[in-house]
């Protein structure tokens, strides 16, 4: 596997650090469009799927509407479920990546 970009350049300015990006059901309910892959930290592996790659957009409506009540302020929900919307992890070293596809 090859090293993550990413991972590269911020090792090359900083010794250790922090990502958090959110999870699969954020993007579900949100469908932000500045976010293009999902992404899961696992075994020291940071795995990516480009979001163009799922259904995300036979949600729309739902999503315009959810989009405009965050917009809005209304974030309870996002903060009662944090553990299952956003993800992190610090970092000392360089990881891999890789990429997947969905099986249909």
């Amino acid at each position: 596997m090859k090293k993550f970009l990413v991972s590269y350049q911020v090792f090359r300015v900083a010794k250790k650090g922090y990502f958090e990006f959110p999870k699969v059901y954020y993007e579900y309910l949100y469908n932000i469009s500045a976010h293009l892959n999902i992404l899961k930290f696992e075994n020291c592996i940071l795995t990516y799927m480009k979001k163009e790659e799922l259904p995300f957009n036979s949600f729309k409506p739902v999503q315009e509407f959810m989009l405009q009540s965050l917009q809005r302020g209304h974030v309870k929900m996002i903060n009662d479920l944090l553990p299952f919307f956003v993800e992190g992890f610090e970092w000392s070293k360089p990881f891999d990546y890789r990429q997947t596809k969905i099986n249909i």
